[in-house]
């Protein structure tokens, strides 16, 4: 049985050859960028010439030759909570969707034109 690893090393030599350990899938890997899974995390590497010389997962262990710019965990470790539906939904809504943002600019300002013919009627 394969136990939980909570512990990573990553060795980067001459910044041409890249080992990891605590690997637990390799999602993509061409010669610019690689993204694996880990055990504190996914995790982008970028490059050039990348290639991958050795993955056993087995050991969680893998090997990447070519030349590394960047490496980076994309998310929060595993036992730490990921945002709620309702954090992940205002997120969108508010930063990443600007038809939605128009939207609202919109609907306010008809409801203070019409708060204000209201009021000059009345």
């Amino acid at each position: 049985m394969n136990q939980e690893v909570s512990s990573q090393e990553i060795i980067l030599k001459n910044r041409s050859e890249l080992q990891i350990t605590g690997v637990k899938k390799l999602e993509s890997l061409n010669e610019a960028e690689l993204y694996v899974e880990t055990v504190l995390g996914r995790m982008v590497v970028k490059g050039s010439n990348l290639e991958m010389k050795h993955l056993d997962l087995g050991s969680e262990t893998l090997v990447i030759t070519g030349k590394v710019y960047l490496m980076e965990y994309l998310n929060q470790r595993k036992n730490q909570p990921e945002k709620g539906f309702l954090a992940k939904l205002f997120k969108w809504l508010v930063f990443e969707n600007k038809l939605f943002l128009l939207f609202i600019s919109w609907y306010l300002e008809c409801f203070l034109v019409r708060c204000l013919i209201y009021c000059t009627i009345f």
